[in-house]
């Protein structure tokens, strides 16, 4: 007759270590999951933002290498790209920018796909605060975008930039895009849209433009303003 290998007293130890193992390994995956759901609230919002705030970033890199494309590739002056989309909506439904084509209009400087260009355009439905509508019909959704003239102090020349603007985002996901704390607080800058909308003038004739200055908004390629509890969003396509 065979002696056991281990004795039935050893095996009845180990079965036993196993099941208070699996206690203590539940037990602490109870306490992980229900201490996220009570006080892991602010870091999912601040990862949240954070993924949102790349999302932006993504788009905008994308956007300025295709324009440098058409701009180097195509021979297209400013004057001669078309930003046109009918992706980005105003509040009352129609396109933010989709009236006129560019000033001086050639073939092959459609920046957006709708018009024939290279970059398929995105909105950014659901990153504005939670129930906030824009009171103007003309005004641009939270989260869409439109394009105007810029004067960023120390970028470039004494020529205005070329900016894209999205308007009404939450203020944690302009924070992450300019890098300060959570506890910061943001930019005020006294950003004024004086119709520097691009496709109606060109560089030479417009009358309106934006003025960037705030020192929180010279570190990164990316400026924002706070109002209200939301902010806009700006970024530099076309430095000159």
């Amino acid at each position: 007759m065979h002696k056991r290998l281990f004795p039935k007293q050893h095996q009845n130890g180990n079965i036993l270590f196993l099941i208070l193992l699996a206690v203590v390994l539940f037990a602490a995956l109870t306490y992980a999951v229900t201490s996220s759901m009570r006080g892991g609230g602010n870091n999912a919002s601040s990862e949240n933002a954070e993924v949102e705030a790349a999302n932006i970033a993504n788009f905008v890199a994308l956007l300025k290498l295709e324009v440098q494309r058409l701009i180097l590739l195509n021979n297209c002056a400013v004057e001669n790209l078309d930003w046109r989309t009918d992706l980005s909506l105003k509040k009352n439904g129609g396109a933010n920018h989709s009236g006129d084509p560019a000033p001086i209009p050639k073939s092959g400087c459609s920046v957006f796909s709708d018009y024939g260009g290279p970059v398929s355009p995105q909105v950014f439905d659901g990153y504005g605060p939670e129930g906030f509508w824009p009171s103007g019909s003309n005004q641009p959704r939270p989260g869409h975008f439109k394009f105007a003239y810029i004067d960023k102090t120390n970028s470039g020349t004494s020529a205005l930039d070329v900016a894209i603007l999205i308007n009404d985002l939450r203020p944690a996901i302009c924070k992450k895009l300019i890098n300060i704390k959570d506890t910061e607080d943001l930019p005020t800058e006294g950003l004024t849209d004086n119709n520097g909308i691009l496709n109606a003038p060109d560089p030479i004739t417009v009358s309106g433009y934006y003025v960037i200055d705030d020192p929180k908004n010279l570190v990164t390629e990316f400026s924002v303003t706070e109002g209200s509890g939301k902010c806009n969003m700006v970024a530099v396509i076309i430095e000159r």
